[in-house]
């Protein structure tokens, strides 16, 4: 045996056989510390913390991770087999099946905001119905005569969008939409009711086909476009957005 083996075979019997930590803490392999090695000091509460660690690091991030926490080398991860990702981290990955649907949905809220406009006191609205928040229409038994918080307003806003994009969905063309044109759709539907197209059955037939440039010309015949003047534009090119 080589002088060296010698001391290092040595170094290893001493740890083996004392405690070089303090009370409560207990050695697992070797560190650097200032250009020297030392035990590596971890809690004695932790139990098979080397398989632990080797284990993690044989699946790849995980590893790196639990070798950082504990002081030890880390293994050069991009050098490692491709690892199949877990249930947990394939659920994740998932795309959120309104996302699918709609796409940005921050956004269509955000454009649905601007076109109500904010109020956080009743008010009455073009039709002199009474409203408040994000266009909310106050229903009987509601009482917002003490007005709204910001973040009342936003949850109010929350509940009338879900039960508008119900109704938008029974939209003529809601299958054959793109995200743009499911967009225009919800904004009408929160802007007019669910029903609106009903009343435009040269919209609806031209939507149900998907012939969009006719439906949005058909929307711009109508007295909708020339009462809302700045919405109506904006809502009417998203049904010309493939």
């Amino acid at each position: 045996m080589r002088a060296e083996e010698f001391i290092t075979e040595k170094k290893k019997r001493t740890l083996r056989n004392t405690n070089p930590c303090w009370k409560g803490y207990k050695p697992v392999g070797t560190k650097e510390k200032n250009g020297k090695t030392v035990p590596n000091c971890v809690p004695e509460d932790i139990e098979n913390v080397e398989e632990d660690w080797k284990d993690s690091v044989k699946k790849g991030i995980a590893g790196v991770a639990t070798a950082a926490t504990l002081g030890m080398s880390t293994p050069n991860v991009s050098s490692m087999p491709a690892q199949e990702p877990t249930a947990m981290v394939q659920q994740q990955q998932e795309e959120d099946p309104l996302r699918k649907e709609l796409g940005d949905v921050d956004a269509l809220k955000s454009m649905i905001k601007r076109h109500e406009g904010l109020r956080l006191e009743p008010y009455k609205d073009t039709r002199g119905l009474p409203t408040v928040g994000y266009g909310h229409l106050i229903k009987k038994g509601e009482d917002y005569s003490k007005g709204l918080t910001q973040q009342q307003a936003d949850a109010l806003f929350d509940r009338d969008f879900e039960h508008h994009l119900a109704q938008a969905r029974s939209t003529p063309g809601w299958d054959k939409a793109s995200h743009a044109q499911r967009h225009a759709m919800v904004d009408l539907a929160y802007n007019m009711g669910g029903a609106w197209h009903k009343k435009w059955p040269k919209f609806s037939a031209a939507a149900q086909v998907g012939d969009w440039n006719k439906a949005a010309r058909e929307l711009e015949k109508s007295r909708w476009y020339k009462q809302v003047k700045t919405r109506a534009p904006k809502v009417v090119d998203l049904f010309r957005t493939s």
